[in-house]
């Protein structure tokens, strides 16, 4: 589980909410220490911000702890 600590953006400086945070340490491993809003690691990865969110949901669904509220 994610804990409350408060990350932004490392493009943007927007302020990261929980799943945006999970998804970060999903894709980049644990220990990662740059994170990126949804909008920005979309135009990192090259798809949309629809594909992310897809993507949390079907983790939340699998069951990662790192999605948990």
């Amino acid at each position: 589980m994610i804990g409350t600590e408060m990350i932004n953006c490392e493009v943007c400086g927007g302020r990261l909410i929980r799943d945006e945070i999970a998804l970060n340490k999903k894709l980049n491993g644990l220990e990662t220490e740059e994170f990126l809003c949804l909008e920005c690691m979309a135009e990192e990865f090259g798809v949309t911000v629809e594909d992310l969110e897809n993507r949390i949901e079907y983790f939340k669904e699998s069951g990662c702890t790192l999605f948990e509220d």
